[in-house]
């Protein structure tokens, strides 16, 4: 699947659909985390020292929107450090790959599924409300992001969990004989 075709294609993907996606909903993320940590600095000692509802409110949805900025811009950073790597056909079908991938989509999934969350709660996507437009947005991203899955995945066997060992290696040592 690391073919040089499939890496022109998955070029192709990342410029039409990853950059635009990922320039905004990261950027948006980055001023979220600002926002919210903001929020999370000034509304925790108040809430502490004076317990108010509003403060506690702050602090809470804060730190809740600060968490997900750093989630969502973690992510970020492996699927755009697992896509140059693929793009220059540095990338190879190894466990720890496998798992930065994995652990890319788990920092993705969060966010995603509050972003749809408050995209469905919101209404549809003519209303005020920009959550539809972040939610498609990352719903975009999954298209590069399953051929980039799909190219890790090459060849694995998925009973074992990894490759198979070559022939040599199978069995007795040379040594044991």
């Amino acid at each position: 699947m690391s073919s040089p075709l499939m890496r022109g294609v998955y070029l192709v993907e990342f410029i039409i659909l990853a950059a635009p996606a990922t320039i905004v909903l990261g950027y948006l993320a980055m001023v979220l985390g600002v926002v919210s940590g903001g929020a999370f600095l000034v509304g925790t000692p108040s809430a502490l020292l004076a317990g108010g509802k509003e403060d506690v409110q702050m602090a809470v949805f804060g730190g809740i929107g600060f968490g997900l900025a750093v989630f969502g811009l973690m992510s970020f950073w492996i699927f755009v450090s697992l896509s140059f790597d693929y793009m220059r056909g540095r990338l190879e079908a190894s466990p720890q790959a496998r798992r930065k991938y994995w652990r890319g989509v788990f920092y993705a999934a969060i966010p995603m599924a509050i972003l749809g969350s408050l995209a469905f709660a919101s209404g549809n996507v003519g209303s005020d409300s920009p959550f539809p437009f972040f939610f498609l947005g990352g719903l975009v991203l999954l298209i590069p992001a399953i051929h980039l899955g799909i190219a890790l995945h090459a060849g694995v066997n998925p009973s074992l969990g990894e490759r198979p060992p070559p022939r040599s290696s199978r069995g007795l040592s040379e040594n044991s004989k």
